[in-house]
């Protein structure tokens, strides 16, 4: 867990004591809650995209829009479990 961030300037070199300014805990808290939320938003579109009806029936550019729906979430569930991780 960080305790503090080096900040460098080109005059001064600065440490900001992180544990005083953040609840580690509450904060990855939140952002599991974040994830699960994003999760749950992926799983429904994914259900959506492996349902046959679906693809078949509804236009290309809903169908197309939900691909682009579940890359940005996978994208963002994974960016959520990096910052998870940085945290612990």
């Amino acid at each position: 867990m960080p305790s503090a961030v080096l900040i460098i300037t080109a005059d001064a070199k600065m440490y900001i004591p992180m544990d005083e300014l953040v609840d580690f805990k509450e904060e990855i808290a939140r952002l599991e809650r974040e994830r699960a939320k994003a999760q749950k938003e992926l799983d429904f579109i994914n259900s959506k995209l492996n349902n046959p009806g679906f693809v078949s029936k509804a236009p290309e550019k809903v169908v197309q829009g939900q691909r682009e729906a579940a890359e940005k979430l996978t994208d963002k569930i994974a960016m959520l479990d990096d910052s998870i991780a940085g945290l612990q």
